[in-house]
Protein backbone atom coordinates (compact mmCIF):
# COMPACT_ATOMS: atom_id res chain seq x y z
CA UNK A 1 0.00 0.00 0.00
CA UNK A 2 0.95 3.63 -0.86
CA UNK A 3 2.07 5.67 2.16
CA UNK A 4 0.35 9.11 2.40
CA UNK A 5 3.78 11.16 1.90
CA UNK A 6 3.96 8.97 -1.72
CA UNK A 7 -0.07 9.11 -2.49
CA UNK A 8 0.48 13.47 -1.96
CA UNK A 9 3.64 13.53 -3.60
CA UNK A 10 2.05 11.61 -6.95
CA UNK A 11 -1.45 13.56 -6.62
CA UNK A 12 0.42 17.04 -6.51
CA UNK A 13 2.71 16.06 -9.04
CA UNK A 14 -0.16 15.30 -11.14
CA UNK A 15 -1.71 18.72 -10.73
CA UNK A 16 1.80 20.10 -11.84
CA UNK A 17 1.99 22.12 -8.64
CA UNK A 18 5.37 22.04 -6.92
CA UNK A 19 6.22 21.60 -3.24
CA UNK A 20 6.84 25.47 -2.91
CA UNK A 21 3.38 25.93 -4.37
CA UNK A 22 2.06 23.36 -1.34
CA UNK A 23 4.00 25.44 1.40
CA UNK A 24 2.78 28.13 0.74
CA UNK A 25 -0.80 27.38 0.79
CA UNK A 26 -0.28 25.79 4.03
CA UNK A 27 1.68 28.02 5.80
CA UNK A 28 4.80 25.61 6.18
CA UNK A 29 8.35 25.03 4.78
CA UNK A 30 8.80 23.30 1.55
CA UNK A 31 11.29 21.33 4.11
CA UNK A 32 8.02 20.68 5.89
CA UNK A 33 6.45 18.95 2.73
CA UNK A 34 9.38 17.22 1.50
CA UNK A 35 9.68 15.45 4.92
CA UNK A 36 5.95 14.34 4.74
CA UNK A 37 6.29 13.21 0.88
CA UNK A 38 9.45 10.92 2.14
CA UNK A 39 7.70 9.94 4.94
CA UNK A 40 9.85 11.58 7.49
CA UNK A 41 7.41 13.08 9.33
CA UNK A 42 3.93 11.32 10.36
CA UNK A 43 0.76 12.73 8.45
CA UNK A 44 -0.27 16.37 9.75
CA UNK A 45 -3.18 17.34 11.84
CA UNK A 46 -5.96 19.89 11.49
CA UNK A 47 -5.62 22.92 9.45
CA UNK A 48 -2.68 21.61 7.42
CA UNK A 49 -4.50 18.57 6.67
CA UNK A 50 -7.40 20.04 5.80
CA UNK A 51 -5.00 22.16 3.48
CA UNK A 52 -3.58 19.61 1.36
CA UNK A 53 -7.01 17.85 0.81
CA UNK A 54 -8.34 21.81 -0.79
CA UNK A 55 -5.17 22.27 -2.42
CA UNK A 56 -4.99 19.62 -4.10
CA UNK A 57 -9.12 19.34 -4.29
CA UNK A 58 -9.45 15.95 -2.77
CA UNK A 59 -12.16 15.10 -0.27
CA UNK A 60 -11.33 15.56 3.42
CA UNK A 61 -12.42 12.66 4.75
CA UNK A 62 -10.37 9.71 2.27
CA UNK A 63 -6.99 12.39 3.27
CA UNK A 64 -8.04 11.95 6.70
CA UNK A 65 -8.10 8.30 6.45
CA UNK A 66 -5.43 8.04 4.27
CA UNK A 67 -3.52 9.93 7.40
CA UNK A 68 -4.34 8.20 10.22
CA UNK A 69 -3.65 5.00 8.42
CA UNK A 70 0.26 6.07 8.29
CA UNK A 71 0.49 8.01 11.56
CA UNK A 72 2.90 6.12 13.81
CA UNK A 73 2.87 8.52 16.69
CA UNK A 74 0.33 10.15 18.79
CA UNK A 75 0.13 13.75 19.92
CA UNK A 76 -2.43 14.20 23.29
CA UNK A 77 -3.33 17.64 24.43
CA UNK A 78 -3.92 16.82 27.94
CA UNK A 79 -5.79 19.51 29.51
CA UNK A 80 -5.15 19.51 33.46
CA UNK A 81 -5.27 16.56 35.97
CA UNK A 82 -8.15 13.68 36.25
CA UNK A 83 -8.64 10.34 35.19
CA UNK A 84 -8.98 10.89 31.68
CA UNK A 85 -5.21 12.50 31.39
CA UNK A 86 -4.40 10.11 33.82
CA UNK A 87 -5.55 7.12 31.93
CA UNK A 88 -3.72 8.51 28.43
CA UNK A 89 -0.36 8.89 29.82
CA UNK A 90 -0.56 5.31 31.88
CA UNK A 91 -1.33 3.80 28.70
CA UNK A 92 1.38 5.75 26.34
CA UNK A 93 3.78 4.90 29.18
CA UNK A 94 2.75 1.20 29.66
CA UNK A 95 2.48 0.47 25.19
CA UNK A 96 4.96 -2.00 24.89
CA UNK A 97 4.14 -4.14 27.53
CA UNK A 98 0.47 -4.22 26.82
CA UNK A 99 -0.55 -8.15 26.18
CA UNK A 100 -2.77 -8.82 23.42
CA UNK A 101 -5.44 -9.47 25.78
CA UNK A 102 -5.33 -6.52 27.40
CA UNK A 103 -5.51 -4.65 24.04
CA UNK A 104 -8.81 -6.24 23.58
CA UNK A 105 -10.08 -5.48 26.50
CA UNK A 106 -9.09 -1.99 25.74
CA UNK A 107 -11.16 -2.10 22.46
CA UNK A 108 -14.15 -3.61 23.92
CA UNK A 109 -14.53 -0.23 25.73
CA UNK A 110 -13.55 2.06 23.69
CA UNK A 111 -16.14 0.08 20.97
CA UNK A 112 -18.80 0.30 24.14
CA UNK A 113 -18.42 4.38 24.34
CA UNK A 114 -18.62 4.99 20.93
CA UNK A 115 -14.98 6.36 20.54
CA UNK A 116 -13.85 3.47 17.81
CA UNK A 117 -15.98 2.93 15.01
Amino acid sequence: MEGFGARIRKLREQAKKSMKDLADAIGVSVVYISDIERGRRNPPQGDKLWGIADFLRLDRKEVEEWALRDRKRVELDLKGDGPISDAALTLARRWDGITEDEAKEIMKILKRNRYYD
